[in-house]
């Protein structure tokens, strides 16, 4: 019989896979805007406060596996990650 994952509903946090692959949140946003990492998807946010501009990331779960092999479970401490 196949083992079959199964991954909570909803996205990944960014601290979280920043944490797995190793990098900054900013800097994991950053190279998936520009293509380099293929886990989901940024867009702009709705709202903006001031000048600074903010971003919503949506990190799949399935996506995140297949590139680093670590299975998103849901957990609400970052320190899990590791």
């Amino acid at each position: 019989m196949e083992n079959i994952l199964e991954f909570p509903p909803g996205g990944v946090p960014t601290k979280v896979a920043a944490r797995v692959f190793g990098v900054h949140q900013t800097k994991l946003m950053n190279q998936m805007e520009m293509g380099l990492i293929d886990i989901g998807f940024i867009e702009p946010a709705q709202k903006k406060r001031g000048k600074r501009q903010y971003r919503n990331a949506y990190i799949s779960p399935l996506k995140l596996y297949q590139q680093t092999g670590y299975i998103w479970r849901g957990e609400k401490d970052v320190k899990k990650a590791e």
